[in-house]
């Protein structure tokens, strides 16, 4: 039995964290940099958990024409976060990592609290979290280090408004359960 806590970070890389990245030449970041510096600075307290950084590996052209996020190969799809702060590395093909990657078998089907942070909240923090949920366990959204472009945070709010039945923590809250 598996009861390890666990935390996932998505979709930490150049392409949505970056000032150069993709998503930054569509939207300001200034919330998704001061996430990811949360992030950076939680992970380390972490060192008991099961810390699962979830990458993706999108086609070109994907999510629609001229967009073009993640590529494999390109400067756009590299972590943002150091990678040795993790345990595990999973690539995903899809908004969804529960879905479009290994994420289900590096769980197990007994796991401890799933903390969930990362990028960007109306995509794949918001599939991902649906398909857990179906799957039937309960995502921890940790609300502080989830986030989208500084324009559109009504798509947070909404992303929020959807997972209104899953807790909610902030990093404070992750960082004195890790002790």
């Amino acid at each position: 039995m598996n009861h390890t806590p666990t935390i996932l970070i998505i979709d930490a890389q150049k392409d949505f964290t970056d000032p150069d990245g993709a998503y930054a030449k569509r939207h300001p970041i200034q919330r998704i940099a001061s996430a990811r510096k949360r992030i950076e600075t939680l992970l380390p307290r972490c060192h008991c958990f099961l810390r699962i950084q979830i990458l993706s590996h999108y086609l070109p052209e994907q999510f629609e024409p001229g967009l073009n996020l993640c590529i494999e190969g390109t400067a756009g799809a590299e972590p943002s976060l150091d990678s040795s702060l993790f345990s595990h590395q999973i690539y995903k093909t899809d908004h969804d990592a529960w879905t479009s990657s290994r994420l289900p078998e590096q769980i197990g089907t007994n796991p401890g609290p799933i903390y969930v942070a990362g990028f960007l909240a109306e995509y794949c923090v918001l599939k991902t979290c649906q398909s857990m949920h179906g799957a039937g366990l309960v995502p921890i959204l940790i609300e502080d280090c989830i986030e989208t472009g500084d324009d559109v945070q009504n798509r947070k709010d909404a992303m929020f408004a959807a997972l209104c039945d899953l807790p909610v923590a902030h990093c404070a809250d992750v960082a004195r359960t890790a002790g």
